[in-house]
Formats: C-alpha cells, sequence, structure tokens
C-alpha cells in the first residue's frame, strides 16, 4: 500500500534472534534519541496486535500465526527496554478494550483500547473503567471522527463520566471512512470549553 508493505514480519517478533536484532538496531536507537523529549507523550508497543495472534476471535475468525505468549514475551521485552531508556510511558494499542487482560503483566504503564461503531454491541463504550481491573491508567487511543452516530464530544463525554484517563480521536490525517478531523475539532474544542467553564 502506497509503497509500504504490509505484513510478513512475524518472525521479528517469533525468531529470537530476529527479535534482539530489532530491539538493538532499531527500537534502542529511537528510545536513546527520543527518550527524554517532552513532545512524545508515550511509547506504543505494537498497535492491534490481537490481528497477528493466534486468538478465538468469534465465528468464522482466522488463526494467525503468532502464539499470544510470544506476543507477550515481546511486549514484555519492548517495555522493558522503554523503561530502561525513556521517561515517557509505555503502552500497546489493542484492537479492542475485551483483549486488554492479555496485556496484563507485561508492565505497561497506560491500558489502551481502539473504539469503533462496530465494537459497541460487545464491548460498549458506556462501560466504566473500573470494571476492567486494571491497575493502571486507561486510555480509549482511538474514536472514529466519522461514520458515526456520535459526535467527538459525546465521545469524550462517556469516556469522561466512565473513569477513562483520556481519549484520543481517529484521525488528524487519515483520509479513510473514520476520519473527520477537521469536524471533530470544532466539537472537541467546545466539549473543552464547557469543562472549563465547571471547573472553579
Amino acid at each position: 500500500m502506497h509503497g509500504v508493505k504490509l505484513g510478513g514480519r512475524g518472525s521479528f517478533i517469533s525468531d529470537a534472534t530476529k527479535q534482539k536484532h530489532l530491539i538493538e538496531s532499531v527500537i534502542q536507537p529511537v528510545l536513546k534519541r527520543f527518550g527524554n523529549e517532552r513532545q512524545v507523550l508515550a511509547w506504543e508497543v505494537i498497535n492491534e496486535p490481537e490481528w497477528a495472534m493466534r486468538i478465538h476471535r468469534g465465528k468464522n475468525s482466522t488463526q494467525w500465526q503468532i502464539p499470544r505468549e510470544t506476543m507477550q514475551g515481546f511486549v514484555k521485552e519492548v517495555v522493558r527496554t522503554i523503561h530502561a531508556l525513556a521517561r515517557q510511558p509505555a503502552t500497546v494499542g489493542s484492537a479492542a478494550r475485551h483483549w486488554l487482560g492479555l496485556w496484563q503483566g507485561c508492565n505497561l504503564d497506560i491500558y489502551q483500547f481502539h473504539y469503533y461503531p462496530n465494537h459497541e454491541s460487545r464491548s460498549p463504550l458506556a462501560s466504566p473503567a473500573a470494571r476492567l481491573g486494571l491497575s493502571e491508567p486507561v486510555v480509549v487511543g482511538e474514536f472514529p471522527t466519522k461514520s458515526t452516530s456520535r459526535s467527538a464530544q459525546k465521545h469524550l463525554e462517556i469516556v469522561s463520566a466512565h473513569g477513562y484517563a483520556g481519549a484520543l480521536a481517529w484521525s488528524m490525517r487519515g483520509n479513510d471512512r473514520y476520519s473527520d478531523f477537521q469536524k471533530a475539532a470544532k466539537s472537541m474544542k467546545e466539549w473543552r470549553e464547557k469543562r472549563a467553564r465547571k471547573t472553579p
């Protein structure tokens, strides 16, 4: 896609030698260079790893190549590297809230999940963060700004009311079916101003 190879890199997670090379040759230099930059909010180890894992994803799901223990081991190792070389927190961009439990025990500083309208039946947004029983803050790492019946302001109201630590709109520069950041920005600004008026 646009000259970028998609997929086909599972061996960098499942092969110990390749994983070590990836961490030492790519991840460590980046962390050493940017690990103290104030502009970096957090380090995301991997985005939506569940789609490449051997986990049950419901009826007619495809079983992919990487066992859950292997992916969890990779995440733990990268998190250990982040904690050694950077001051920013470590997180994983989980594809859905019902998979957050996969990342317990990986020493994450922030739990993060992505939310889209098709998640609502299994993982409704208006479900308390406390119900997850996680020890660290939980963030909605993606919510749609298009192809949804809720405004960005409504998403933020729900997230705030149910104890989540924050939310990120998808997406500032995207041109996909879920992205209309220009429209969402006005809605989010109104929400922020409304909250500011309520704060003593």
